[in-house]
């Protein structure tokens, strides 16, 4: 199973194998990556002037790091008013990155320049792209093509910023990561079932895998028979 936590940190000091961040400006204007840009000697800058990235919502840059192996960096358009689902596609794209590559954790940065939001709601939205991203219809994989790292950790990182308030991991917080996860978790179920072919879920197996999850999870179940 899939560990997500959450870490107040400074991102020059997360050590990762992939640190993935938001922003909706240039690097120079924005505190937290030019902080980071400070540490690697000004790589992050550069690679943003050769490639002409100004922190639009199409463009995103990827570059290696030091303490974070990787860092992914991708613009976000600010002025929409439902920022919903390109916040959890950002995370839904970067936990599809990670099974790809084979990474066993990484860590993303919860965008709280966006002061109008509760930081509950940006945190639930990452997680929920981030488990989205990460899944993967595994059952009938043969052998020689099932991925042999498996992603185990996620850490959602509330960035520490120069002359601000130092973020606080609160019990609310981390109630948001767990609701999110079981909504996660609830829809990877129903996608199995989707992808099941019909020969391995009848309708016999169909009730019998309900029964389970509500035996799992202290729910009611009942099995509607023909009659």
């Amino acid at each position: 199973a899939m560990d997500i936590t959450l870490r107040a940190a400074r991102l020059e000091s997360v050590k990762t194998p992939l640190l993935a961040v938001t922003t909706p400006s240039t690097i120079s204007k924005d505190p937290l990556l030019s902080a980071l840009d400070e540490t690697l000697d000004g790589l992050v800058s550069r690679i943003a002037r050769e490639e002409g990235f100004k922190g639009k919502k199409s463009q995103s840059l990827r570059l290696n790091g030091q303490k974070a192996s990787r860092i992914h960096v991708q613009g976000l358009d600010v002025r929409k008013s439902n920022l919903v689902i390109p916040i959890r596609t950002f995370a839904h794209r970067v936990g599809h990155f990670v099974r790809e590559k084979g990474l066993k954790s990484f860590a993303l940065v919860v965008p709280t320049y966006l002061e109008d939001i509760p930081v509950e709601n940006l945190v639930e939205w990452l997680t929920q792209g981030a488990l989205s991203g990460l899944y993967r219809f595994g059952e009938y994989y043969s052998k020689d093509i099932k991925p042999k790292t498996e992603p185990k950790r996620c850490v959602l990182i509330l960035p520490r910023i120069e002359g601000k308030p130092v973020p606080k991991v609160t019990p609310t917080l981390e109630a948001s990561v767990e609701r999110a996860a079981a909504l996660a978790s609830g829809v990877s179920f129903a996608r199995d079932l989707v992808n099941a072919p019909s020969n391995a879920l009848s309708p016999r197996e169909l009730a019998a895998r309900s029964r389970k999850l509500a035996d799992e999870t202290n729910l009611t179940c009942t099995i509607m028979t023909e009659k």
